[in-house]
């Protein structure tokens, strides 16, 4: 991998885990976690602390549905259908359209239990990658997650298992487990940013200082907008959506936590269905002189996912 490209490329990697929920408030992460086969009445493991570090900052809790922001019964414009804001971001009221737009993001985020999807990055010159995601959650947070991605940089080739299981995040794959002679014989790597490994402390500098909070991360960026249109519809997967073009505020994406990586302009579109659920997203940053462009779908909520811990006996601790 050519020097230049590996802030650009960690980045990438850190945006992406933000969104596929595989990023860990490791800095500062309590050393236990969610333990291995807890349950809740829901019968999923303890959610995640609803307050997360980024890079030396808090990020507030995702918002909750039941408190989102509803219609002003003092204005005389309709309330907004249920597919989601009517008015196309040029609101002479101020920000409705904008926060109509978060509190359907929220509502509809609010009642996922799980999820299903696929991740795409193109970083131009830099490279691409791709890959698939599933996760559990649990009132917005994060409960555990799981991404196999794939990096192409220039001619290597590089996969990326990442497994969060509460606030613990295990780092995989081959190119990676290399880095780390001492892991030979592991299958995972514990991503201790407390490690007296300097690579294993760098891993989880690079994938770790993100949000652990999966659906609540794209509630976030949601919740950078500044402005928003409503477009036309659109069949994803055999669901209709309606297209939302976003303005966002690079200040906020920066703060959702993106490994170091300052925005210098970013736009996005999101498709949502007619319960409120996002079902593909496409963010473009501006960053670094290049343009990132990434593409989420998610192809299946609320079914069943089962994601355990590793063996202890494949995990190297460092």
């Amino acid at each position: 991998m050519i020097r230049t490209s590996r802030p650009l490329i960690a980045a990438g990697i850190a945006a992406a885990l933000v969104l596929t929920g595989c990023g860990s408030q490791i800095a500062g992460a309590p050393a236990g976690g969610a333990p291995a086969g807890a349950t809740s009445s829901t019968g999923l493991v303890p959610s995640a602390p609803s307050v997360v570090q980024t890079s030396g900052s808090e990020v507030p809790p995702a918002p909750d549905p039941s408190s989102a922001p509803g219609p002003d019964p003092s204005r005389s414009d309709p309330a907004p259908s249920s597919t989601g804001p009517t008015t196309d971001g040029q609101d002479p009221n101020g920000d409705s359209a904008v926060e109509e737009f978060i509190a359907m993001i929220a509502r509809g985020m609010g009642g996922v239990s799980s999820y299903r999807g696929t991740i795409s990055m193109d970083m131009g010159s830099a490279g691409s990658m791709a890959g698939t995601m599933q996760g559990t959650v649990s009132n917005g947070q994060a409960v555990n997650s799981e991404a196999n991605i794939k990096v192409e940089a220039g001619s290597q080739s590089i996969e990326v298992k990442v497994l969060m299981i509460g606030t613990k995040v295990y780092i995989g794959g081959s190119t990676l487990l290399q880095a780390v002679p001492e892991a030979k014989g592991k299958a995972w790597i514990y991503a201790d940013p407390n490690s007296s490994n300097a690579t294993i402390k760098q891993l989880s500098t690079s994938m770790g200082s993100v949000s652990t909070n999966n659906i609540s991360s794209m509630i976030r960026f949601a919740s950078a907008a500044k402005s928003v249109e409503k477009g036309g519809s659109k069949e994803i997967d055999g669901v209709q959506t309606t297209q939302y073009r976003v303005v966002l505020d690079p200040k906020k994406i920066t703060d959702t936590g993106t490994g170091g990586m300052t925005a210098d302009s970013t736009e996005a579109t999101f498709f949502v269905d007619g319960d409120s659920l996002m079902r593909r997203a496409v963010v473009e940053v501006g960053a670094m002189g290049t343009t990132v462009e990434l593409t989420m779908d998610m192809t299946d909520y609320n079914t069943d996912v089962q994601i355990e811990a590793p063996a202890a006996s494949t995990v190297y601790t460092g």
